[in-house]
């Protein structure tokens, strides 16, 4: 990696990160949008994994007693469902095809009709959501907007939701980091 670019990817790292401390939200979809488009796919979200791991330990970190963690462990099963069938074909989706769905993620929990939206007070929802982020996470390298819409949905304190929604993206995102990094050129 050359020393511009490699200036350019810590740039956007830290302008990224300013985004997401002020609004909370948005900076790991422009994060990995930069990198999709600067590296190649095992290797964006590769980093893409690194940093949104360190960015979610933190807040895992920080509120630990608050973790529900029957939420978070049931979540842990429905990602490693998905590793093991992935593990199994070891696919890789084009540029084109991660930044499509990318486009498409944030807007995934909207389309959701009220009525039928999961909520993290039920362990089945949880292994559920488990599964779909973690397909996300491999193909887009991003499921925060619908964990988001997840645990909004259920009965969870402020403390609860953040505490357990970064234990579950420190998890899925180590995931991810594993899935990817072996497939590392």
């Amino acid at each position: 990696m050359s020393v511009p670019l490699l200036a350019i990817i810590c740039a956007v790292m830290i302008a990224t990160s300013f985004l997401s401390g002020l609004f909370g939200v948005a900076g790991g979809l422009v994060l990995i949008g930069v990198l999709l488009f600067l590296m190649p796919v095992p290797a964006a979200m590769a980093l893409h994994a690194i940093t949104q791991i360190a960015s979610n330990i933190w807040r895992a970190a920080l509120w630990w007693r608050y973790i529900r963690w029957p939420a978070a462990l049931a979540y842990a099963s429905g990602c490693l469902i998905v590793l093991l069938v992935w593990n199994f074909y070891q696919y890789v989706p084009s540029v084109a095809v991660a930044l499509l769905l990318l486009g498409i993620v944030p807007f995934i929990g909207k389309m959701i009709p009220e009525r039928f939206l999961p909520t993290p007070d039920r362990l089945s929802h949880c292994g559920l959501f488990g599964f779909i982020a973690m397909t996300l996470m491999l193909t887009t390298s991003v499921a925060g907007p619908i964990l988001d819409q997840f645990f909004l949905n259920g009965k969870l304190d402020r403390r609860e939701i953040v505490a357990t929604k970064g234990a579950c993206q420190v998890f899925g995102h180590s995931v991810k980091l594993a899935y990817f990094g072996v497939l590392i050129d």
